[in-house]
Order: C-alpha cells, then structure tokens, then sequence
C-alpha cells in the first residue's frame, strides 16, 4: 500500500508540468483586393497551436471591429491607412477552465489602393439600359477601362452605356490596365426589361363544390428573369355583388344559378404596388345544392434535379373502351407548375386513361416528355383508370425525363396516311418518340402541318424511331445508325392506316394469305396459338407487341407447330414467318 501511495504522489506533481503550454501566437497578413473591396486584406494564423488544453483566437483589426482568426480570415477595411492588428490567443484547461497560458502578437498593416484597382458602379436607365462607371480611387493617370458585359457585348472606354435585350444573370467584367498595372473587376447584373402588356392574359380555373367554387388565377405571369419583382395580382367579382383580392379566390353562393365570374389581373410591382399591365377575363359557373363529389384527380410530379419546371402543363382524360379497343380523348386542361394538380369533374362511369405534356417546350428536344399514368410513355402501357361514380384520386402521373447527348448527327422523316410524302397526305401534329438501341425514350417532337419531323444535334449511336398515338398500333422504324459516315439520316418515313402506323420500307412485306400454304388459330388467341406450316414453307417466326419488341421466337416445323401464349400480356401482336417464299405478316390479338 505505501508503495503505491507514494507512486500516485509521484504522478500528482508531474502533473503541472505535463499541462504546461506556451503561448506564441503568430499570423502574417498580405493585401487582397477582389472586386469593388479594393482594401481587403487577407490574414493568415500561423501559430504553433499547443497539444494540450483547447485554444481562442481573437483579432483586433485596429479598426474598432474585431473579430475570430483561426486560419485564414480576410478583412475589409473601409480607408485607407496604418492600423495597428492584434492577434489574442488564450489555452484553457479544457475540464477545468484554468488558464494554461495566453498571449498577444501585434503587427502594423498598411492599407492602400491598388494603383489599377476600380470600384464599378451602375444606373438603371430603363428599357434594359445601363450606365456603369468605373472609380479609381488611387486617382492613377493615364489609365484604360475595357468591359465585357457578359451576354456577347464588350466596348471601351469610362463610363459605358449598354443595352440588354433578354432577362437572365449577367456577369458584368471591368479590366483596367495602363502605367505598369492591371486589375480585373466583376459584378452579377440582372437587369430589368420592359413588360410587354400585349403578352398579359388573363385565364380563370374554377372548380364548384355545391354552391361553393374555388376560382384560381391561372394568368400569365412575369419571370423572374424579366423582373423579378413584378407578381400576378387579383381582383375577382363573383356575379352577385361579392368580391375579393386574393389571389386564387374561395367564394360560397347563397342562392343556386349560373354566375358570371370576372377576374381582372394586374402585373403588379411587389415594392411599390404600381400597375404596369391589366387584363380581363370571364367565366360562368352553375352552382347547386351540395351533390356527392364526382371526379377524376391527380397531381403531375416531375424530378427537379433532372430536369427545370415546365411552365405550363396540359392533361387529358382519355376514354377507353376496352371492348371496341378504342381510345378518345374527351377532356383537358391546362395546369401550372406552382400548382400541378388536375381534375376532371362528373364524367360517366367506365375505363379512363390521363396524359401530361409539358407546353411550349422546344420541338426535337430531351426535357420532359409526354406521360400516361402513372409513368409510361406508350398508350398501350397506361394505367387503365376504372370510375364508378364518386372520387377516384391519387392518378399521379410522374413525368418521364429525355436523356438524350447532344452531337453532330441528324435523323428525319415523314408521316403520311397513305399516299405518301408530299402529296398533301402528311399526318399533322403526330408524337414522334426517339429511341435509343435499348428502346429506351430519349426525345420527343410532333409532325408539322405536312407530316415532316426532325431530331437534330443528336450524339453518334444506334437509335430507333416510335410515332405514339392513342387506339393505334406502332411498328417502330429499323435500327438507325448515325456515325461519322452518315451524321444525317433522312427519309425515315411511316404510313398511317385505320389502325396501324408502320414504317415505309415495312410495307414491302406482305400479308399472310392462303395460297402461302400456312394457316394461323385462333385469332384472338388464348392460352396457345397454332401455326399448321403444312407445306413447310417457312422456316422461322417471331411474335413482336405493340411497342416493337419481339416477345417470342418459336422454331417452325413442317405441320402443325404449338405455340403457348398463356404467359403474354393480353393485347394485339403481329407474328412474322420467314421462309422460302419471303416474309409475311399477321395481326394476332391475344385475349
């Protein structure tokens, strides 16, 4: 026991000597004017920081601020001059809070401008114009001023005028050289454009609940490119003396009718409420004793990290009828982005598909492309919406996003119905999907008024082409090769029929018929096909759906061959023989 008594006693007094620390605080300093700070100086702490204990830095710039400095710190000074910068450094006891050690290191910092260095300064003319003016506050002569004013525009000269035709952040870049110097100064300008009131138009979204409707103001808008402070502004009356200044409105009649509802939108400054533009807009709604609600809703979701938000929105509510296997689209609307939901109110009872397409996005184009619900890009794909009366919500539909490389190649075509590329038989306003040699879908446009389409600045590769419509059956186009051989690949044409769009060069093959010695059922089909090559003409098959991809491969021999199809999604097909005799084509429908 003692010996262990007077070996603690040993520890204890060395234990002083092992939480002893020095204190010498070093930092250095070099001036670092960046931009309009022309007396910025960068500090820099050097200091051997003690194993032991836990240290504070604090510095006194020498002019009445202070401030932490624990590694590099830069400092703005607002004049010139000889400041006198302290640097405090305190150790503590980090269980204890004693004081281990603290010091202070002192320095003199000279602070000057920059022979060449120029502080910029702009005036808002209006109209997108502005003057901006170059100060060297070091008064060096003979110095020469160049701008860059970061959409394309550069000029000489102090001060400078320039215009800006489109909104958007521009980085305004001054350069000063001259008497041995140079300096190289920057700002971020968003300049303000003149509204175009012509552009305003106002537009109403009113949805009635029994004697209640909720009006929203679906007007255009400014962007915040244009001027970011100018916003939509409402004034609604409601037909029987109500009114309000809300934006989206909430009103509740007392008497069942037909009502007028007026919106007047203002573009209003959020800063000083002026009125730069209005416009009028009306709509009448009926409201009646409270019913049980009736609709078909759902939000339109789209990836922000893949993609900017779409400005306007279009939904249909498209009409399935599953036993004519046709599909019409009785119903749209348009959303906007700020709030991306749809509703379709009171349709009849029966199947129903959705479609989202993003408005006003460049044609040929990746961005967002056309979307059933809840994410597919084929009509055959869709979720079927089955309404029975009452709510049917939740039918989100998530937008499916182009991926395609940019590059040099080219590929176009045309759409007919029948007569071919231009005779005045062009099919107008067809979606036109761009594939990649997964058949994954990289892009999409639509026909102009006489069939014609084009992806370009597409990257070299392997691609296909899908026209999509709805209640009618694609065969996509071969596999295009765009390389350094053939960047542009043209006259990729399609022929639209009564139920069926199949390229040009597809139409070559010929229908199945009799005298072919091959016989093809049922049709529709169940659970099994029966192909009977009785005069084994043909050799091979291939059964490909709707969207292009062969889904069976069966080997034909002569006689009566087998094959199963009770693992096949129910839908149409077309079966392809090849054999002695060429290829021939045949219309399944599997059930």
């Amino acid at each position: 026991m003692r010996k262990i008594l007077f070996t603690l006693l040993g520890l204890s007094a060395l234990a002083p000597a092992s939480l002893h620390a020095q204190c010498n605080p070093q930092f250095t300093w070099a001036p670092a004017p960046v931009n309009n700070n022309l007396l910025s100086v960068t500090f820099t702490n050097t200091t051997a920081t003690p194993s032991t204990g836990y240290t504070v830095y604090t510095a006194d710039f020498g002019d009445n601020t202070t401030g932490y400095m624990g590694g590099t710190t830069v400092h703005n000074y607002t004049s010139p001059g000889t400041y006198t910068v302290a640097l405090y450094m305190v150790t503590s006891d980090s269980m204890t809070q004693t004081v281990i050690c603290q010091d202070t290191a002192y320095q003199q910092v000279t602070v000057g401008y920059p022979a060449c260095g120029a502080t910029i300064a702009y005036q808002d003319n209006g109209n997108g114009t502005y003057t901006f003016t170059a100060s060297n506050p070091a008064g060096t002569p003979g110095l020469s001023y160049s701008w860059n004013f970061g959409d394309g525009s550069t000029t000489t000269g102090n001060p400078a005028t320039h215009t800006y035709t489109s909104g958007g952040g521009y980085t305004v870049t001054l350069t000063v050289t001259g008497g041995g110097c140079s300096y190289s100064n920057s700002i971020v300008l968003y300049p303000t454009l003149p509204l175009v009131c012509d552009t305003l138009e106002a537009h109403i979204y009113a949805a009635t609940s029994g004697m209640t409707v909720q009006c929203y103001n679906y007007s255009t808008y400014v962007p915040y490119s244009v001027h970011p402070n100018v916003v939509n502004s409402s004034n609604w009356y409601f037909g029987d003396g109500a009114t309000s200044t809300q934006l989206n409105a909430n009103h509740t009649y007392s008497t069942p009718g037909t009502y007028t509802i007026t919106l007047i939108n203002h573009w209003v400054d959020s800063l000083n409420q002026a009125v730069y533009c209005s416009d009028t807009t009306t709509t009448q709604v009926t409201v009646s004793a409270p019913q049980l609600p009736n609709y078909i809703s759902g939000a339109v979701y789209w990836d922000s990290l893949t993609g900017p938000s779409p400005d306007s929105i279009k939904v249909w509510l498209i009409v399935h009828d599953s036993i004519a296997n046709t599909l019409t689209a009785v119903d749209s609307q348009y959303i906007a982005p700020n709030y991306a939901y749809y509703q379709f109110n009171n349709p009849a009872s029966g199947a129903y598909r959705v479609k989202a397409a993003v408005q006003n996005q460049p044609a040929g184009t990746a961005g967002w492309l056309p979307t059933y619900h809840y994410s597919s890009l084929y009509w055959s794909g869709a979720n079927v919406i089955v309404h029975t009366g009452g709510t049917t919500s939740g039918k989100d539909i998530l937008l499916q996003p182009g991926t395609v490389a940019a590059g040099p190649g080219f590929i176009g075509g045309n759409i007919s119905s029948g007569a071919g590329k231009g005779t005045g038989t062009g099919v107008p306003d067809l979606l036109v999907l761009l594939r990649d040699n997964t058949n994954k879908v990289i892009a999409a446009t639509y026909t102009d008024a006489e069939g014609n389409y084009a992806f370009d600045q597409i990257a070299e590769g392997t691609y296909n082409i899908y026209p999509e419509a709805i209640n009618y059956t694609t065969t996509p186009s071969p596999a295009i090769h765009v390389g350094q051989n053939d960047l542009s690949v043209d006259n990729v044409d399609f022929t639209q029929s009564d139920v069926a769009i199949v390229p040009t060069s597809a139409l070559s093959v010929k229908a199945l018929q009799k005298e072919d010695g091959l016989e093809v059922y049922p049709n529709p089909a169940h659970d099994r096909l029966i192909i009977d090559n009785r005069d084994g003409s043909f050799h091979k098959a291939t059964l490909v759906n709707v969207l292009g991809q062969s889904v069976l491969h069966p080997e034909l021999k002569k006689g009566i061959n087998t094959v199963q199809t009770a693992a096949l999604t129910p839908g149409i097909y077309y079966l392809l023989v090849q054999g002695r005799q060429g290829a021939r084509s045949l219309k399944i429908s599997i059930k």
